[in-house]
This record gives C-alpha cells, structure tokens and sequence, in this order.
C-alpha cells in the first residue's frame, strides 16, 4: 500500500540487518556518498582496545621523554645538562602548542569518523610549520645565546623538526587509521631515542647539542615506518569540517598559552618568594604526581572524539570521573601525609623533609585541576572557543594571585595551599561556564 512517505514504506516493511548496512552505507552523512566501514572503525571496532591504546601510547611517550631527560642528566655536565633543560622544555612547550592548535580540533571536527583528505594535509603542514618555527628560534639560540658554531645551530634547529613531526603523525594516525597504528609509532620513536642516546652517551664524550640532536632525530623513526598509513586515506572531508577546523584553532592555542602562563608563572614566582627549598618542595612533590599529570594528558585523546558526537556521554563520563578523582585525591592525599620517613627519604632523600608539608596540598590539588581539565575538554567538544578563553582568562589572574599570595604568607607549604584555593576557583568558574553554555547549546546557539 502505498502512503506517499517513502520513511513509513521503509519502516513498515522490515529489513534484513544486511540490507540496512546497505542503506547506511549508501547514504553515509546524507551527501550521497558512499561511505566504507573502514570509515566508522572507531564506533565499531573494540573501542575499549582503542581507548586502552590511547593510554598505553601517552604512558609511552611520556617515558620516552622521562628516559631523554635521565639519560642526559647522567651524561652531561652541569653547564650542558642545563642548555640541554632549556632548549628541550622549549621544544616540549611548543610541542603542546601544536596539539592544543592542531590535533585537538582535528579530534573534535572528526568526531568518530576518519579525518578526510584535506584536514589531513592543513594539519600535517601546520605542524611541519610549528616545527620550522621553532627548529629557527633554536638555531638562533644555539648560535647567538650558547656561542655555538652555526653548524651545531643549524643541525640542532633540524633536528628538532622530529618531535613535531612525530606529534603530528601520531595524531594523524590516530584519527585516519586507529590508536593502535599511533601507538606503534611512538614505541618505535621511543625505543630509536632510547636506544640511540644510550649509544651515543656512551661512546662518545656527549654535549648538549649531541643529546638534542638524537632525541630529535630519532623522533622520526616511527613517523617514517607507520606514516605512511596515514597516506592511504583517500575520504572525503565532511561538510564545513575544513572551517570549523580553522575556527577552533586559535582560540584552543590560546587556552594553551594561558593555561601554561598561569602554571608556570605560579611556580617561578612561588620559587623565588620561598628561595631555593621552596624550589626543592614544589619541584619535588610536582615530580611525585607525575603519573597522575600523564593520566590527565591523555584525557584529550580519549574523550574528544567521542564527546564531540555525544552529549550524554560527555555529561555521565565528566560526573563519574570527577566524582571518582575526588574520592581518589582526598585518600591520595591522607596517605601522603601519613606516609613514613623512612619511605619518603627512600624516593627523595635528602629532599623529603621539605617535599612531605607540601605532598598532600599538591596531591589534593589534583583534584581542581582534573575538574578544569575536563570541563575545558567539554567545552572544546562543543566547539566553544569564545567561552573557553573567557573562562580561562578569568581563572589565570585568581590562580597567580593565590599561588603568590601563599608563597609570602608561608612558603613553599603557603604556595601550594594557595595554588590549590586558586585551583578550585578556577574549577568553579569553569564548571559555571560549562552549565551555562550547556543550556544554550541547547538551544541551539553556537559558540566558535
């Protein structure tokens, strides 16, 4: 019988499982193109594996970055240990810039299907850009700052071209292919720095530009065995991805700058109020979350994509995993301050003594910081730029005031309590923004 709804014949008459893939792949986002499964892997295929490899690939690349920095602690001399700090957080730092402007808008504009052909390339030369930018300003640097040859300046600006391209393809993968295909990568990319600063530091008599210029190189290593993957996506982009990918870019990139502004600031201006032991305190207690600090680094890879697609998802994960680290931090917390001398001494040595009255105010602090995390990561999965850099812009100048504040007050034990009322006011002003801009998204505002 005929209704003169094509939606009511198709209802009324059941199809096959097989016939309605059929359909679903035939209409795909409604273009009338076709689209593969290939293309939806990251909805069907194991999710937890993929949420799983996510993990596993921060926990990694995290410990290539730790094993770097040992190694050249052990090898260098103080004087090189020192350039070797400096230009390495400097790349490090701009390394996050270029996730925060790139991969995290990808993630989010690609939501859970496989990024298309032009996002692909826009994001892999905005990331060879970041890398040329800063391989200069290194090579100036190296030539002008440490009195280097310009040979050393120009092979250590190159070199650290690796790390940018090593971030970029990891990410590329990531939302072409899978998270496994980017773990893969970085295990390889780790294992080549590993391997080839140990041989370098051990056989010959190692500077600063030797241990920077391996690190970087061997970043490649991975990138150059598994990139390729990334190569053979040939899908179309989907509609207005290209400019809602633009849109995000700068105001993710400025929450970035803001948010490293106020971290960074709160520690050096904490460190120079409470003199050298304050620096041992916090320096020593931030080293000890370390972990924790890995955890919430990879949070972006695991929930964007998948938030982006999903408002309920996004509200029951963000309640449970707040209310969980909560419980998690307060016990955390307890344990540290009961945590014997013996022990402590054992991690810090001399150290502790001034690392156990600050530990629990820094472990309790994660706490806040978690909330922030992830209310920011929910805004971006809205695509809420203009909201995210108010947000943070108004939480930077009460979080520098109240690490400050503190530090004068008491110290390095008054910096850190200071820094954890400023992280909870920051969390509030975050978490106000959020359900504010979850009742307009409702009706359909929108906020780039």
């Amino acid at each position: 019988m005929e209704t003169g709804n094509d939606t009511d014949s198709f209802s009324a008459s059941p199809a096959t499982s097989a016939e309605q893939d059929a359909v679903k792949r035939t209409l795909g986002d409604g273009t009338g193109c076709e689209v593969s499964d290939e293309r939806a892997r990251t909805r069907s295929v194991r999710p937890a594996l993929q949420r799983a490899a996510v993990v596993l690939d921060q926990i990694a690349y995290s410990c290539s970055g730790f094993a770097t920095t040992i190694l050249a602690a052990r090898s260098l001399a103080l004087d090189d240990f020192g350039i070797f700090v400096l230009l390495y957080t400097a790349v490090i730092l701009a390394v996050g810039l270029q996730r925060a402007s790139v991969a995290e808008p990808l993630m989010v504009v690609t939501g859970d299907q496989t990024a298309g052909v032009s996002l692909i390339r826009r994001a892999f030369f905005t990331s060879l850009a970041f890398g040329v930018v800063t391989g200069a300003g290194v090579c100036l640097a190296v030539i002008s700052v440490f009195d280097a040859s310009a040979l050393v300046g120009a092979v250590c600006g190159l070199s650290v071209l690796g790390p940018f391209v090593q971030d970029g393809v990891r990410y590329l993968l990531y939302v072409s292919r899978s998270s496994v295909c980017m773990l893969i990568s970085d295990l390889i990319s780790g294992g080549a720095q590993i391997s080839l600063l140990i041989a370098t530091t051990a056989f010959i008599e190692s500077t600063y530009w030797h241990v920077i210029c391996t690190w970087g190189l061997a970043a490649l290593a991975g990138p150059c065995l598994v990139g390729w993957l990334v190569l053979r996506s040939r899908f179309p982009d989907g509609e207005n991805s290209v400019s809602r990918y633009k849109a995000l870019r700068r105001p993710f990139g400025v929450d970035y700058l803001l948010g490293i502004l106020s971290l960074q600031s709160t520690l050096y201006v904490a460190t120079a109020v409470s003199g050298v032991g304050g620096a041992a305190a916090l320096r020593g207690s931030d080293a000890l979350v370390g972990p924790a600090r890995v955890a919430l680094q990879s949070l972006p890879a695991v929930v964007l994509r998948k938030w982006s697609t999903s408002a309920g998802a996004r509200s029951r994960q963000l309640l449970l995993v707040s209310g969980v680290i909560c419980f998690g931090t307060v016990a955390c917390a307890f344990a540290a301050a009961s945590l014997p001398e013996r022990i402590g001494s054992r991690l810090m040595g001399a150290s502790w003594s001034v690392v156990a009255p600050v530990l629990p105010w820094v472990v309790l602090s994660l706490a806040p910081i978690t909330l922030t995390v992830l209310c920011s990561l929910a805004m971006k999965s809205l695509s809420a730029g203009r909201v995210l850099v108010r947000s943070r812009l108004l939480s930077v100048p009460v979080t520098l005031t109240c690490g400050t504040v503190g530090a004068v007050m008491g110290g390095a034990q008054g910096a850190a309590i200071g820094s954890l009322l400023g992280s909870c006011i920051a969390a509030s002003i975050f978490f106000l923004s959020l359900a504010m801009l979850e009742q307009t998204h409702k009706g359909g505002i929108a906020h780039v």
